[in-house]
């Protein structure tokens, strides 16, 4: 019984030891105040295009990109930090895409799935 209470107080201290700390803005790419077309996704500075029957559809939503936020998951709740590089509406939907930075994969949803945190935070 002893070995597991240790076991259980070590657990918090090494969860704090994996924070990701935030990264510098200028290191990424994004689109802003236009939509996103094919190429900005093959240079890594867009998500998603967002296109019917063969137009694009998007419409571009005015906020600061990049910047900071946390995306929580809508089916696992899980939250994870985030950096926003594009922000589009269509179909009455905001959608942001994003870069999560703990693994470098994109996160695609809507914008209430994200809190936005602006471009300066304390690291």
């Amino acid at each position: 019984m002893r070995i597991l209470t240790i076991i259980l107080l070590f657990i918090p201290i090494s969860l704090l030891a994996q924070e990701i700390e935030w990264p510098d803005l200028s290191t990424f790419k994004y689109v802003s105040g236009r939509v996103a077309k094919e190429a900005d996704i093959s240079n890594q500075s867009a998500i998603f295009v967002l296109k019917n029957e063969g137009k694009y559809i998007g419409t571009p939503i005015k906020i600061v990109l990049p910047q900071y936020a946390i995306y929580t998951d809508g089916e696992t709740n899980q939250k994870s930090k985030v950096v926003i590089i594009q922000a589009e509406s269509a179909q009455g939907m905001n959608m942001y895409g994003a870069i999560d930075i703990r693994n470098g994969k994109g996160v695609v949803s809507i914008d209430t799935d994200f809190k936005l945190l602006g471009q300066k935070i304390d690291k």
